[in-house]
């Protein structure tokens, strides 16, 4: 009786995993890029960023993505799936402030840049685009170059 309670409580706790989020480290000196740049924004701005983050951690965000997220996977074998931009942006005094990552595992985020955006347009500049697509290059050959990112 007792190894079926053990069983139950398992298979519960594994149902309860929720986001991961970590960030891209730079190559030559291992900063980690979405700290400084969130360190470097208004007060009113981290704020709303830490709020962001504690409340995905304990709700889901993308759902999307969860279709297989108890599937075995094999190392390097989720690399196909980083080619989808995801977002998270939050909005003070009319700007838009946007990190960008891509899901990189099982239940992680790995955050890959952020910016600002004070006339809010849907696409994303093309000098952050290619200094994004260049980080996840670097990320799809190294995945060692990310950590947790500390809330």
């Amino acid at each position: 009786m007792r190894a079926n309670v053990s069983v139950h409580c398992l298979f519960v706790i594994n149902n309860f995993r929720h986001w991961k989020f970590s960030e891209y480290t730079m190559p030559h000196d291992g900063a980690r890029v979405i700290t400084r740049w969130i360190e470097n924004l208004d007060d009113e701005v981290q704020a709303e960023f830490d709020a962001r983050f504690l409340h995905w951690r304990t709700h889901d965000k993308w759902h999307d993505l969860y279709r297989g997220a108890d599937e075995v996977d094999m190392p390097g074998e989720r690399f196909e799936e980083l080619s989808q931009i995801r977002e998270i942006a939050v909005t003070v005094n009319a700007v838009a402030y946007r990190i960008l990552g891509v899901h990189f595992d099982v239940w992680e985020f790995v955050m890959l840049i952020g910016y600002a955006d004070p006339q809010r347009r849907a696409e994303v500049p093309s000098d952050v685009q290619v200094a994004f697509d260049e980080r996840l290059n670097d990320l799809r050959k190294n995945p060692h170059n990310r950590c947790d990112y500390e809330f």
